[in-house]
């Protein structure tokens, strides 16, 4: 299988690929959730449960609720650590600037990608400004600026960093389906892309969250978490809770053995990490 998650099956006979949302795997669960309005760089990702009509099985009591709803978005979104935060009058401002110079052009910024992706960005910073419904609106805008950017520039040389940032605004406004689409585009079409292994997490994450009312998604997000560490296994960023949910994912499966291996690696290479703190108790 080369290796490659999206020519897995699962424990059902799933097959992942660019037809997930269409074999048999439910792609349109997960009810949207409200962000905390917190300092952006604290921000979590908000549980991708399923929805709320679907009932949820009963997780292990010894699991605590924190672990297994949400991580820090810092380790998902490396736009956190590069900028510079700035209060919400600065982000709507430059919002402004951006949309009156699109609306100023001939062909709708048809011809320059530069100015759909600073508008995209933008719109994101904005979302982290926000909570709920505004949170949720301003990464609708981020979301049509990467369709507009990814529709007219296929050969944008930043393809791949639009297709993964357009699968976690997706994620995080609960639409699972095209989280997915967007997900896998980026595996099959951008392998050596440094946000392959953020995308695999991503395929992790949805399954966790959907593990809660259908267990046979454990195996798919357990496959999903060791292709992240294939890629990086001693990354800071990323292999603690890669880690974490390796070990959360098998206690849930009611193989407490198979846990302690990645909890006992997380507390011997990341003492420090939040990820190792979140470590259930025995």
């Amino acid at each position: 299988m080369g290796g490659r998650f999206i020519s897995w099956r699962g424990a059902a006979g799933i097959v992942l690929g660019v037809a997930v949302c269409g074999s048999g795997v439910a792609c349109d669960g997960g009810a949207r959730r409200e962000a905390p309005a917190e300092d952006p760089s604290a921000l979590v990702i908000p549980p991708l449960a399923p929805a709320a009509h679907e009932p949820a099985a009963a997780a292990r009591p010894d699991e605590p609720l924190e672990v297994r709803t949400a991580l820090t978005l810092r380790a998902r979104d490396p736009r956190i650590e590069q900028r510079q935060p700035r209060s919400r009058a600065l982000v709507v401002g430059e919002i402004q600037k951006l949309e009156g110079q699109l609306a100023k052009t001939t062909d709708g910024g048809r011809s320059d990608p530069t100015l759909r992706r600073r508008l995209a960005e933008a719109y994101n910073e904005l979302a982290h400004t926000a909570s709920g419904p505004d949170a949720e609106r301003a990464r609708d805008k981020s979301i049509e600026s990467y369709v507009a950017l990814k529709a007219e520039h296929p050969e944008y040389a930043l393809i791949d960093e639009v297709l993964y940032f357009l699968g976690l605004a997706y994620e995080l406004n609960g639409d699972h389906a095209s989280a997915r689409r967007s997900y896998v585009e980026l595996i099959v079409n951008h392998p050596r892309s440094r946000l392959v292994p953020l995308a695999y997490f991503g395929f992790g994450e949805l399954y966790f969250a959907e593990a809660a009312s259908d267990p046979s998604r454990n195996v798919l997000a357990l496959q999903a978490y060791n292709q992240v560490l294939q890629h990086r296994p001693t990354d800071p960023a990323i292999a603690p809770d890669a880690l974490l949910r390796i070990g959360v994912t098998q206690r849930r499966m009611n193989d407490d053995a198979m846990a302690k291996q990645p909890f006992d690696r997380l507390r011997r290479d990341f003492p420090s990490s939040d990820a190792a703190a979140k470590i259930p108790l025995d």
